[in-house]
């Protein structure tokens, strides 16, 4: 799918087997998020510039690969299992503002060492990222392990952590750590930090 002018959405479903494309105009967005959209295989995000915002829906597992926004990303998977509604990906993810991430049941894993996000807040069973500048941690609940690598900056938050069931787990060696939300529930967290 190409669009010349403005952005594109979807109204109806999109079930897709081969390889989903989507190309925008410089500074446009890109949004698929009916509920019951099936991607089979890794979408595709494209511009002759830079895209804005993507916003994605998929009820099977989903596989980002290399993507810069210029604002956010917000990616809902709906297939509530911890492999088959899996988000993953493939290359890095560039996303300067907020990354939200729901794949309540399901596993996201997002560990690319050239990801760069402003804020990544992120629903799901087991969660690991990575981050190679400072990062801000949004509102978070997770069901399993939480891991996060933090290979050059900060890590803060901008909302309340609940890992009330699982480890907690934050690399960060040289980096300061401030996870003071008085809404956060951790059950163990074990952090290697500055300060």
């Amino acid at each position: 799918v190409e669009t010349k002018s403005s952005n594109i959405t979807n109204s109806g479903t999109l079930t897709i087997t081969g390889v989903p494309t989507f190309t925008v105009v410089n500074g446009a967005s890109i949004t698929v998020n009916s509920a019951s959209n099936n991607f089979s295989a890794t979408p595709v995000f494209a511009s002759g510039g830079t895209i804005a915002n993507v916003t994605i829906v998929d009820n099977s597992a989903l596989a980002f690969g290399t993507l810069t926004l210029s604002v956010d990303l917000t990616a809902t998977v709906t297939d509530g299992s911890e492999s088959n509604g899996a988000i993953t990906q493939t290359g890095a993810l560039v996303v300067p503002g907020t990354t939200t991430i729901t794949a309540t049941g399901s596993n996201v894993t997002l560990e690319n060492a050239s990801n760069n996000f402003g804020t990544i807040a992120v629903t799901g069973a087991t969660v690991a990222l990575r981050d190679t500048n400072a990062v801000v941690l949004g509102a978070s609940t997770v069901s399993g392990a939480y891991t996060l690598t933090s290979e050059g900056g900060a890590v803060t938050q901008s909302g309340a952590l609940a890992i009330a069931s699982n480890t907690t787990t934050i690399n960060a060696s040289g980096q300061n750590v401030t996870l003071e939300d008085a809404s956060n529930n951790f059950s163990t967290i074990a952090v290697t930090g500055a300060a």
